[in-house]
């Protein structure tokens, strides 16, 4: 006989494209139930289980259960697990509806930023008791709380042409963006200009007068405020930009042979710079092992410096000078803006967050290097 939670709508974000992972494992834990006729309290699950079955991320198993105790097919007891709901432990309709649009399909692995951004997201909706929906990209952000989809959107790191077609007010729409700073728009980000001079002034203050400059492309919008805060410092300091020293990379990492040889050879062709600073989470370690692999040391040959935090497992990450950007913090002030815009205790905000710089061992003075220098017949540097 066909249970009754079968009958349950199945609830789908309209976004004309491939439903997310979390839908469709909601979807598959809903089949189950109703083909096993499970029944109200049986356990069907703890979240450590659905992560090992399905094999994807925490923050994905606790979308697709969020999901399910939307619909009214399952609640959650904390160290106990899941199990099948009836009609009262369905979720409350007053509930407050979040979307999180972007980065969805990404690589956890990699994608540092998005992946604690996420975390973050879900530590404030377990707190506030809010429901979290995590949706694919898409420009008609508008029409989401329109239709009542959602009640708010956190948007991460759009382009100004998705946010320009995407139909939403100041005001009017509870959304705030983060990553990026358009105009009137609230949104959360970090201080560019600060995140660079911090970084250029770390390298200035050991000496260092020869910086070269690796950047993701300009097409982002923090890399190209983080370009002109360079300009700016240069100006400064009444330093002059060596254009054989600048190089702005066409994607988001230094990929292939080829390419990590044109990297190399553009900065260590002929003279050599002493600090280089990589403008991005991937570049700086990429740049370590392409450098490390052509018998370069670092620090004792060249230092580097980063913006941001490389992925885990990738070559002297936990070694790495850098200045770090509070994503943590990012993620939670979004949806506190969002909880204030619902509530009508704000219209708009925005939200500039310092950053702070980790030192740690890819940087040495000039002074150091210049001994190490001199102490290694193979190795020369031209002044």
């Amino acid at each position: 006989m066909k249970s009754k939670l079968a009958d349950n709508m199945v609830r789908k974000v309209k976004t004309g494209k491939r439903a997310p992972a979390y839908m469709k494992i909601a979807d598959e834990i809903q089949n189950d139930v109703s083909q096993r006729d499970l029944k109200k309290n049986d356990r069907i699950g703890s979240q450590r289980e659905f992560i090992e079955e399905f094999n994807v991320s925490s923050i994905t198993i606790e979308s697709a259960l969020r999901e399910l105790q939307e619909r009214g097919v399952v609640y959650r007891v904390q160290g106990r697990g899941t199990f099948v709901a009836g009609p009262q432990e369905s979720m409350p309709p007053k509930t407050v509806r979040i979307g999180v649009v972007g980065h969805v399909h990404t690589n956890w692995d990699s994608n540092v930023y998005a992946r604690d951004i996420f975390q973050s997201v879900e530590s404030y909706a377990r707190e506030s008791g809010c429901y979290v929906r995590f949706i694919e990209q898409e420009s008609d952000y508008a029409r989401l709380i329109d239709d009542s989809e959602v009640d708010g959107l956190v948007i991460i790191t759009p382009s100004a042409e998705a946010l320009e077609a995407s139909g939403l007010v100041p005001g009017k729409h509870a959304y705030v963006v983060i990553g990026a700073d358009y105009g009137n728009h609230p949104c959360v980000t970090v201080d560019n200009e600060s995140m660079t001079h911090m970084a250029l002034g770390h390298i200035a203050d050991l000496g260092h007068r020869d910086i070269a400059l690796l950047t993701d492309p300009l097409s982002s919008w923090d890399t190209r405020h983080r370009w002109d805060a360079y300009l700016k410092f240069y100006a400064e300091y009444k330093w002059v930009i060596r254009p054989e020293w600048v190089l702005h990379l066409d994607g988001w990492l230094i990929q292939g042979e080829e390419e990590e040889e044109r990297v190399f050879e553009h900065f260590f062709g002929m003279r050599k710079p002493t600090a280089i600073l990589a403008m991005g989470s991937f570049v700086a370690s990429d740049l370590i092992r392409i450098v490390e692999a052509r018998g370069l040391s670092v620090p004792e040959d060249v230092s580097i410096i980063g913006l941001d935090l490389p992925p885990f497992g990738t070559p002297r990450r936990d070694e790495l000078t850098t200045v770090l950007q509070p994503t943590f913090d990012i993620g939670y002030r979004a949806m506190q803006i969002i909880g204030e815009q619902i509530s009508q205790e704000a219209t708009s905000r925005k939200v500039i967050l310092p950053c702070s710089l980790r030192v740690g061992n890819t940087m040495r003075s000039y002074d150091f290097m210049k001994e190490h220098v001199n102490s290694n017949t193979n190795t020369e540097v031209v002044k």
